[in-house]
């Protein structure tokens, strides 16, 4: 979902689309439309069959470049993660002589 405030008026765009895997380096995008809201009112976008295939260059673990056939592009970066550490996802052992983590 999308926002924006124009003025004094704060719109919001949620858009429906799929994205399926082709290949390797190519996702096909389908769009079926969505809905805007702003002033307590929602209207409906209507379903636009729209498609378009996307390739994927990956530049390293962090960014990547989405190319469509037309020429535009998106450039990637993947957000900061949190994991857990590891002493959480250790698993207590419950027989003796057990060498597994939490023996």
């Amino acid at each position: 979902m999308a926002s924006a405030r124009i003025g004094r008026v704060d719109f919001s765009l949620e858009v429906d689309y799929r994205i399926e895997a082709e290949s390797g380096m190519r996702l096909r995008e389908s769009y079926d439309g969505g809905e805007v809201s702003a002033l307590n009112l929602s209207v409906r976008l209507p379903n636009v069959r729209s498609r378009r295939q996307v390739f994927i260059t990956y530049l390293d673990d962090d960014l990547l470049i989405s190319r469509d056939a037309l020429g535009g592009f998106d450039l990637l970066r993947r957000r900061d993660k949190e994991f857990m550490s590891q002493t959480a996802l250790a698993v207590p052992s419950n027989e003796e002589g057990d060498d597994s983590p939490g023996a």
